[in-house]
Order: structure tokens, then sequence, then C-alpha cells
């Protein structure tokens, strides 16, 4: 016989649930059951907010803000909040992080805390902000956010004391995982909120160099590469926001490239990704930082899913347009040179590049002779090599281009500095004869 569905009554419901005293625990509870159904979900959402349940929390909460004894009640005329203001000019941040631990669930005290604490943290001495740092304040900074996601001064002021502290701490990959794990949900929970967006962009940015080169990539809808297509889909008018929002999806796309496992890019949709970066990239062709970004991060993705790729044209079109616009930047021309390098094999037609090498060539030429004689400008003139060889393999107007602007002679010339002591060569002979570009017009 099948088991009848049994319901309790709303009214058992609240009862149960308000057996037990307001507290952090119990609010913590509360939050688990709002999970277990609609009812559940209603009953907590009551109980929480019932004045006369949580009365006695509050006022301990007030009391441990204010600093009275139990039942006592703040002076006429006495500045509140006595209580904060002392553990932050003393510098007990131990005291105040265990405050701010039992009264969590006290939406208003912990405004308090992280509103003042911001004042302490951002003095030009930075004292407060080192002791806050030593005493892991980083942690409950991200704990009130994670409880109070939908407090706009808590978000954004948790967010800036975040990027303060980050400044002068080094933390655990678990750390740093669980706090770029809440700024994710923060940024999709305040899509419209530019100021919430750039504070969190500016953090995860902050944190990043710490890691060690730990891919940070999620799967699904946390994939850092998803978030960031969003934020620049939400504020693509907004160029700081563009210019920090590329320049971390360079770096998280560079920990795809390293790792090796990249199960994390399946569902991954690169064909989007490519369409918002084309699109930035058009927007703000004159800020040289977001074309280095873009045009890095499309290397990568073409190097690694270039046959998942719609726009190769574009991006060449796009590419030209950035090294006319940027001539005088060097990362932007070497960066240039390898995205063309990696988008060349998917632009072919009749077993040869559709490239026209006749812009890029004069502006590599232009680059390589004002680079100074170092382990970088080789391979720079490496990376512009290996480029002449697609472009000219098999194409008789890119190779001419190359025969009427002596590239040869000049790449000769260029590496035999690296063996010339007069020069501050460093290389061994044999580099001025390096096969990979002897002959190869």
């Amino acid at each position: 016989m099948a088991a009848t569905p049994f319901a309790l009554p709303k009214e058992t419901v609240e009862y149960i649930m308000g057996m037990a005293e307001a507290s952090q625990a119990q609010f913590q509870e509360l939050r688990k059951l709002r999970n277990v159904s609609h009812l559940f979900c209603e009953c907590a959402d009551e109980r929480m907010h019932h004045p006369a349940w949580n009365a006695d929390f509050l006022r301990q909460a007030r009391e441990f803000r204010d600093d009275l004894l139990p039942g006592g009640v703040l002076a006429v005329g006495t500045a509140p909040n006595a209580g904060l203001r002392r553990m932050l000019r003393t510098g007990h941040f131990e005291e105040l992080s265990a405050g701010m631990c039992t009264y969590l669930a006290d939406e208003f005290t912990q405004e308090t805390i992280i509103r003042l604490l911001l004042d302490y943290v951002n003095e030009p001495a930075k004292r407060y902000r080192n002791l806050a740092t030593s005493a892991d304040m980083h942690r409950m900074v991200a704990q009130t956010l994670r409880f109070h996601t939908t407090n706009q001064n808590v978000v954004r002021n948790a967010c800036e004391i975040l990027g303060c502290l980050f400044t002068t701490k080094t933390l655990s990959h678990e750390a740093v995982m669980y706090i770029v794990a809440i700024l994710v949900f923060v940024i999709q929970n305040n899509m419209t909120d530019t100021a919430v967006i750039l504070n969190c962009v500016s953090t995860i940015q902050r944190v990043m160099p710490r890691t060690g080169g730990v891919p940070f990539l999620m799967v699904g809808e946390n994939n850092m590469l998803t978030v960031m297509c969003q934020i620049m889909q939400n504020c693509s008018l907004n160029l700081t926001i563009i210019n920090e929002a590329t320049l971390l999806m360079r770096r998280f796309i560079e920990h795809v490239n390293i790792a090796t496992d990249d199960t994390h890019m399946r569902a991954f949709d690169v064909p989007m990704a490519e369409h918002i970066l084309l699109h930035a990239m058009q927007r703000y062709f004159s800020h040289a930082g977001i074309q280095w970004h873009i045009l890095s991060a499309l290397t990568i993705f073409s190097n690694k899913y270039g046959v998942r790729l719609r726009q190769q044209q574009l991006t060449v079109d796009l590419t030209l347009k950035a090294m006319v616009s940027h001539s005088n930047a060097d990362k932007i021309i070497v960066s240039a040179f390898e995205n063309l390098t990696a988008v060349a094999p998917f632009c072919v037609e009749a077993g040869r590049t559709s490239i026209d090498a006749s812009l890029i060539i004069p502006l590599g030429i232009a680059a390589l002779c004002f680079m100074q004689v170092n382990v970088q400008s080789k391979n720079k003139c490496t990376v512009f090599v290996h480029l002449l060889q697609i472009l000219c393999r098999n194409h008789l107007a890119n190779t001419q281009c190359a025969i009427h602007y002596n590239v040869t002679s000049l790449l000769y010339q260029k590496f035999s500095m690296y063996t010339d002591p007069h020069f501050g060569g460093f290389a061994s002979p044999s580099t001025a004869r390096e096969p990979m570009f002897v002959g190869f017009f």
C-alpha cells in the first residue's frame, strides 16, 4: 500500500522553530531549513524577523556595539557604537571578530561594523590595516558579505575592505577560493551596480598574483570566464570595468593554457566569449591596455579552441587595426604577431593564408628596429619569423612584399647582434643562421 503524504500544519512548524532561543547558531539552522520546502522557508523567515523571539539577541548585539553591561542603557548624550570604536581604536580585532561571528545574523550590527572598519583600514598610515590583516579580519568580512548579500551598504563597503586587506596579506589557496566564490556570487546578484562590480573585480585582481598559478576556474555558471563575459556584456560602456574584466579574462585564460585538465571548459561557450571580446576590441580600439588584454586572450583561445571560434577574419582585421593604432606599443605589436600566428591556420584558402601581409611586414620591421638587444627582443624576432613563415608559404604576393622590405637582411642583422659582444650579444654564433627563417622565401 502506498504511503500517504504527510504535511505538518504551519502552526506546528512555527512552534518547533520558535522553541530554541534566538542565537547565531539558531539563525544558521533556520537558514538551512529555508531550503526544505516553501512552508519551511516562509516559517523560517517569519521566525527570524519575529520581534519578540529575537528581542534578546538584538539587545545583546546592541550591548556589544555600545560597550554596555547586560541590561544597561546608553546614557543620554553618549555617542553610539562606543564598544565598536574602542575595539577598532585599540586594535582589538580578535574581540571584534568574535563579536561579528556571534551576531552575524544581526544585519544592523554587521553593517555598522563594516562601515566603521572601512574608515580605519583606509587611514593613510595603514597601521589598522596591518592589524586587521594579522587578525584575519578578511574571513569575517567575507562571511558578513555572504550572509548579507542583499544589503548594498554591506556589499560595497565589504568589497572595498577586502581590497584593502589583500594588499598586504598572503592567503592560502583555500581562503582565496572561498572569497573569490563569494565575490562571484555578489557579482551575479549585483550585475546592475557598477560600483559593486568594480570593487569585486578589483579585489579578485588583487588576490590573483598570490595563487601560485593555480587555475581559478569553476564549473558551469561559476566558470570565471563566463562571469567575466557576463560583466563585459552588462557593463559594456564602462571603460574602467572593461579594462579590469579583460585583464582578468586574459589571466584566467592563461590558467586554462597551463591546465592539464580542461574538463571545466567543455561546456564553456567559446564563440560567445569570442564575440564579446571582439565587440570590446572594436569599441575601445584606442585603449592600449584593453587591446593588449584581448589580443592575449584571443591568442590562447585560438591555440586551444581554434576549431570552436567563428570570427577569425574579423579577428585578423581588428588585430591589424590595433597594430596601426598602437604602432609604438611594443607589447601590442608582439601580441598581434602571436595572435595572427595562432589565427592564420584557420584563414587558409587553396593551401595558402588569406591574410594580407602588406601592412603586417612594415609594422613588424618598424617594431624590430627599435628593440633593444636582449633575450626578450630575440624572442620577439622569433615570433615575427614564425608569422612570416605562415604568411609567405605558397603566397607569392606576401613573399614579394617581404622581399621588397628586405626582411631577410634585417633578420640576419638583428640575430647577429645577439652574438656580437659589441652589441651586448649573449646567444651562440649559430643563432644568426637559425633554420627557422633561412630559405623560407
